[in-house]
């Protein structure tokens, strides 16, 4: 009896070491492609990117970029295939430019559209706002960039942003003095 469940736990620990080495080489089998630029304007500075991609992993990714539309920081983004290879252009994801836009966060469903949310100081008439945009697959805007915290005392900023698979989203922030005292977590949802 003993002999017998010896060789079960020989034939277990083998399962389980081959599963472990089949596992380990799937997961570092991945070919590193080559790097490449993603923003196409390149003055001054281009910071802080954030990436998502689709279910068949075409991506896109956005960042702030100092001065490129006129003032101050604005949020451009650039969409890709599942080859890294650009499509289309660049483009601008904030309409308002006065002051700073940034801090940009995206999210995206698999078929491909995606929404992007970001910080704007002064928009909401206080010192930060925070804003979202969305967007279809071949990256054209699904309405206008619109706000969304509702509280506009002190500063709202450094969104975050989840969705899931019906096209619900949620954006989380840092709401300042909201609650009565220092930075506060606040969050909203957004349904289809």
């Amino acid at each position: 009896m003993q002999a017998r469940n010896w060789n079960l736990h020989k034939y277990l620990i083998f399962t389980l070491l081959i599963s472990f080495s089949l596992v380990t080489i799937y997961l570092f089998s991945f070919q590193a492609g080559k790097e490449f630029r993603v923003n196409t304007y390149y003055a001054d500075n281009q910071r802080y990117p954030e990436i998502a991609m689709d279910k068949n992993g075409n991506f896109v990714i956005t960042w702030e970029s100092w001065e490129q539309d006129g003032s101050w920081d604005g949020v451009f983004a650039q969409r890709f295939n599942s080859k890294g290879e650009a499509v289309g252009t660049e483009f601008q994801v904030n309409t308002y430019t006065e002051n700073y836009q940034n801090e940009p966060a995206i999210v995206m469903n698999k078929k491909g559209n995606f929404v992007i949310t970001w910080t704007s100081i002064g928009q909401d008439g206080a010192s930060g706002g925070v804003f979202a945009r969305r967007f279809n697959r071949k990256g054209k805007a699904i309405g206008k960039e619109f706000r969304v915290n509702t509280y506009t005392d002190k500063g709202q900023n450094n969104p975050a942003i989840a969705l899931d698979k019906k096209g619900n989203f949620v954006i989380t922030w840092m709401s300042d003095k909201q609650d009565g005292s220092g930075y506060g977590i606040f969050a909203k949802m957004f349904k289809k």
